[in-house]
């Protein structure tokens, strides 16, 4: 291993504009540059007092290099919606620590890589020993899904997830309305007393220029594609009794509390008309007269309220503005779902009544013309003016009506042991072709045919889509009447998908 200062050289680098200065500042710019955090730089070993900066105070990357430089303090960042990185941070105690468990880190390296995360930066971050290994990506991607992902992939690995063990900058933090998370801030590499580190947790440089050629070349090499995958499975829990015991607690909280100032009626109002309404399972007009009793005696109304006198009427107005956009209902009742099913046909359902429509429009086609029309273009014109649906919809069907799909497969005419059994064949011009319409759904064409067709399918019958030998016959007979083929002809009958089409050859053969 080559030798390396262990003297601190970021007094080394100048804002000077030239090529290295510009990669460094780019690379500064990857962190978030507000909400940041800096302390005092000490000469005795122990924790900093971190001060966070204030909401209105932001860095340009070239100020952040610049105080990352200044020996005087230690400055570090926090997180914003993306990242382009992650961080795992093992104290020096931990039981994930090198000094504890030589091979701790190397499972955790494991794991990560399951997901994508195959290269990494180990750094010490100060002289407590402590170890910061980063995780470059080449591009930002949604921090909450960043964190969860690495949360849930470390933790159903066992390992141990809390301050003094093993944690994760940045930390997850659950979505709540109206909140605004503020995440755990981290300090920036290669300050006062840290050093990039080798595979053996050695001291190898703490030269930025370096660390930053490794930073990038980690980045290209992480698996992007199983990373991504990974993250796109990430989905936020959503714990629906504990979000419903929250609320609850909270507008217990409030109506408890009463008044405490003025202007507070539509706060007052709101969380006991909810309350009645979604936990105490009370109609509109219950929920009415249990806001006025409850309001009317709860703490500090008659000193705040400035509402009293038409304490009913906004009682009244806030239950007709919301019984009107149907938000509230009682807990765990299936209002809701049986609401929303009322209001219009599920997916399955729309995606049947259009095949029923494409359905209706061939029978009708062939009702009116005898038969498709030749070639697709013209079928799918005829069958979209008829039914209405879409070119993509009619498409789905395809099978339905397209000609090569048609001719393509030939059912058998008859299976099975029976004596008598025969298979007969049937060739007609493309452009006359007659269609045997499905069961359920006939045409006023094929109706006569089908019900005659019926009466002789009872024997010998195998399988719900083959026919006797007596039904085809009798169906080559019916077919060669309606589409006036010469009378010398021979026939094959064929039928995919219910639908009679022609082949290229004439035969008949007789067991």
């Amino acid at each position: 291993m080559p030798s390396h200062t262990k003297v601190n050289q970021r007094t080394n680098y100048a804002c000077s504009g030239n090529g290295d200065d510009n990669a460094i500042l780019r690379w500064f710019s990857i962190f978030h540059l507000q909400r940041f955090i800096y302390a005092k730089n000490t000469t005795a070993k122990g924790k900093l007092a971190w001060l966070t900066a204030i909401p209105q105070e932001s860095l340009t990357p070239r100020q952040l290099y610049e105080r990352w430089q200044s020996l005087d303090e230690v400055i570090g960042v926090r997180f914003w919606k993306e990242t382009q990185y992650f961080v795992l941070d093992v104290d020096f105690g931990s039981q994930y620590h090198p000094a504890e468990n030589r091979e701790a880190i190397a499972e955790i390296l494991g794991c990560l890589e399951l997901v994508g995360l195959c290269r990494y930066l180990i750094v010490r971050s100060s002289h407590s020993q402590g170890l910061h290994i980063y995780f470059p990506l080449t591009e930002p991607f949604v921090l909450w899904k960043v964190a969860l992902l690495v949360k849930m992939t470390l933790e159903d690995a066992g390992f141990e997830m809390k301050p003094g063990q093993l944690e994760i900058f940045p930390n997850y933090i659950p979505y709540r309305a109206g909140y605004i998370p503020e995440y755990n801030g981290h300090r920036l590499p290669l300050q006062k007393g840290s050093y990039l580190l080798n595979e053996e947790f050695q001291e190898e440089t703490n030269h930025l220029e370096v660390f930053i050629k490794q930073w990038h070349s980690a980045a290209a090499g992480q698996d992007l594609r199983t990373w991504q995958q990974s993250l796109a499975a990430v989905k936020s829990p959503k714990n629906k009794d504990s979000s419903a015991q929250e609320w609850l607690d909270r507008l217990e909280k409030t109506l408890k509390t009463g008044w405490t100032g003025e202007r507070q009626t539509q706060t007052m109002v709101k969380a006991a008309c909810a309350y009645g309404r979604v936990f105490q399972g009370f109609s509109w007009c219950e929920v009415e007269t249990f806001a006025i009793e409850t309001l009317t005696k709860a703490s500090g109304y008659k000193r705040f309220c400035g509402h009293q006198r038409n304490i009913k009427r906004v009682i009244r107005d806030w239950i007709k503005t919301n019984r009107k956009s149907n938000h509230y209902h009682p807990l765990y009742s299936r209002q809701n779902t049986e609401t929303k099913a009322a209001a219009g046909p599920s997916n399955q359902q729309k995606q049947q009544q259009a095949e029923q429509k494409i359905r209706d429009a061939i029978a009708q086609v062939v009702a009116e013309d005898g038969c498709l029309p030749p070639g697709n273009t013209a079928r799918v014109n005829r069958i979209h003016d008829i039914s209405r649906c879409s070119l993509t919809t009619i498409y789905k069907y395809q099978v339905l009506w397209d000609c090569k799909q048609l001719q393509s497969e030939v059912i058998p005419a008859f299976k099975g042991t029976v004596n008598d059994s025969a298979s007969a064949t049937i060739t007609f011009p493309t452009q006359k072709l007659p269609v045997i319409a499905h069961p359920a759904r006939l045409s006023r064409v094929c109706n006569s045919v089908y019900k005659k067709l019926q009466s002789k399918t009872g024997q010998g019958i195998t399988h719900d889509k083959l026919l006797s030998i007596y039904g085809c016959l009798f169906a080559a007979k019916e077919l060669k009447k309606r589409s006036r083929v010469p009378a010398d002809s021979k026939w094959q009958l064929v039928a995919p998908n219910n639908l009679i089409t022609p082949t290229s050859e004439i035969r008949e053969e007789h067991g």
